[in-house]
């Protein structure tokens, strides 16, 4: 299958959990799953989240396997690693901006 193909195809399955997660920490758990099977360039992707509350601001590690913002803020990252060299095209960039989009989201919704 292209590459592009299954970015496609991937970034659609991240839609549909998004659908059916019933909270952020659902969808960050499965979507890093989700990601580590289908994207076999990715050796490990996880969720850096900022800690409510701490100054100066800490990133924790959040979901193991983008930039999440909520209500405008940045409020972590989707983080994807690999072992082969310059692995990341524009298109696996669009990927996790989308997914870290729908983390937002989630966040967004759970906060009002």
């Amino acid at each position: 299958m292209p590459v592009a193909s299954r970015i496609e195809e991937v970034r659609n399955e991240i839609s549909e959990l998004a659908e059916r997660s019933a909270n952020a920490d659902d969808l960050m758990r499965k979507m890093v799953n989700l990601l580590r099977k289908r994207m076999l360039k990715y050796n490990w992707a996880g969720f850096y989240m900022l800690e409510p509350g701490t100054q100066p601001p800490v990133l924790v590690l959040g979901a193991f396997d983008g930039v999440v913002f909520v209500h405008g803020k940045i409020a972590g990252e989707l983080d994807i690693d690999s072992h082969f060299p310059a692995a990341f095209t524009a298109e696996d960039k669009t990927l996790v901006q989308h997914g870290a989009a729908l983390v937002g989201l989630k966040l967004e919704a759970s906060s009002e």
